[in-house]
């Protein structure tokens, strides 16, 4: 269970507890040197500001996104919005941030630079497995001060994989996750995919394009992996319709999935960010899989 970092901020050292091999957990330290911790933060992703608003401090965000919505304590004024479809650099950099964060799914190669000239320190979240998430937060919690928050969660997230891993499906199913479109192509999870090695640990096999991001889904392509679950990052909302085009869908109506009516439904906001609920993606995902995988 948890390894509790030993921490004191009068102190310039921080000592982590990394998490290694599979199914268990050993104590690596890391030694850190630094004057201070940070203590003002631009995040420029949902899945960031979920980080640092849970696990560290939200007094330290000096700048969001518009599409911020959790937790709900994240402040809403517009004063602190630096990132709609893009960043305000400016803005940025009138804040004068000592961190900057923000998830690489949001952003190509040209934002990526931009981002990097304003010549603030960055942490950017990339990993396209929980292993390397995991990495990533511990840098995170270096850096702000709050290592033993940021291993608390570390802690959840391998308890969920370890529950899951230890709790096997069999057979094990054929999984895609596959997000509806709105009217337009579907798009599928790739599995070099970080929700590709979320489907591993809950317990599924993920198939798809050999990428590490979403792609458009030819009917073609579908027919040929033909899934035997489905699973569809959606909303409350609009969880009922998305299931609906899926399954009326005259191109699929030949997939495994679709004759069974396989489609689990999973929060779209859990299962597309890299935030502060992968502990959750990955108990809701083994959930689904295990009350279908038998179907």
């Amino acid at each position: 269970m948890s390894q509790n970092n030993a921490m004191l901020r009068a102190l310039s050292i921080l000592t982590l507890a990394a998490v290694v091999a599979a199914g268990c957990k050993s104590i690596q330290h890391v030694k850190l040197t630094r004057p201070t911790f940070i203590k003002s933060v631009v995040s420029l992703s949902p899945s960031t500001t979920e980080i640092v608003a849970t696990d560290a401090a939200q007094t330290l965000l000096r700048g969001r996104t518009a599409a911020d919505d959790y937790p709900m304590s994240v402040p809403k004024s517009p004063a602190e919005i630096v990132a709609s479809v893009k960043p305000d650099y400016q803005k940025i950099t009138e804040i004068h941030p000592e961190l900057i964060v923000y998830d690489s799914a949001l952003y190509g190669p040209s934002d990526a630079e931009k981002i990097k000239a304003l010549g603030f320190e960055t942490v950017v979240i990339d990993a396209d497995t929980v292993d390397g998430f995991e990495t990533e937060l511990w840098k995170m919690g270096d850096l702000l001060g709050y290592g033993t928050q940021f291993a608390d969660y570390i802690d959840r997230i391998r308890d969920e994989a370890n529950k899951a891993l230890a709790e096997k499906i069999t057979p094990v199913p054929k999984v895609a996750m596959i997000l509806a479109g709105n009217g337009g192509s579907p798009m599928i999870a790739g599995t070099k995919s970080f929700e590709a090695d979320v489907i591993r640990i809950a317990g599924g096999d993920p198939v798809g394009p050999p990428v590490n991001n979403f792609v458009p889904a030819s009917p073609e392509t579908l027919a040929t992996l033909d899934p035997d679950i489905i699973v569809l990052p959606t909303s409350e909302a609009h969880k009922n319709t998305d299931a609906a085009s899926l399954l009326n869908s005259p191109t699929l109506q030949g997939l495994k999935a679709i004759k069974k009516k396989s489609i689990a439904p999973i929060d779209e906001e859990v299962a597309e960010r890299r935030g502060a609920r992968v502990d959750l993606f990955i108990k809701s995902l083994h959930n689904v899989l295990g009350a279908m995988g038998g179907k």
